[in-house]
């Protein structure tokens, strides 16, 4: 259908992107001096921090998680859900270890 919209809101769609907004917003807040400490634990020196990538990726993810919730056609829907799983793939593995590697491709079972 050309011309038709591609997001829809609705009160239901409102509220849902209120919660997703105001939870991520709360989880990164919260990740700012928890990220610091965990490139310290790690002995990454300042000068190679990779938090500003993990917050662009965060920000990435609840924008991709509003547009799964506003999406008014299902091709939308599958884009933004496959974002959703890209970024989750991305932040599980953003540290750059053996570890988290082998954590982000894990297989499902």
């Amino acid at each position: 259908m050309e011309g038709a919209p591609v997001f829809y809101v609705d009160w239901l769609a409102v509220i849902m992107v209120m919660i997703v907004s105001v939870i991520g917003s709360i989880i990164a807040v919260y990740a700012l001096p928890y990220m610091k400490e965990h490139e310290r634990h790690l002995g990454m020196p300042e000068a190679e921090s990779r938090r500003p990538g993990f917050f662009l990726i965060i920000m990435v993810f609840l924008g991709a998680m509003n547009g799964l919730v506003l999406a008014d056609d299902l091709r939308w829907v599958f884009f933004f859900w496959e974002m959703t799983t890209l970024c989750s793939f991305l932040l599980i593995r953003h540290d750059g270890t053996d570890e988290a590697n082998a954590n982000a491709l894990r297989p499902y079972g």
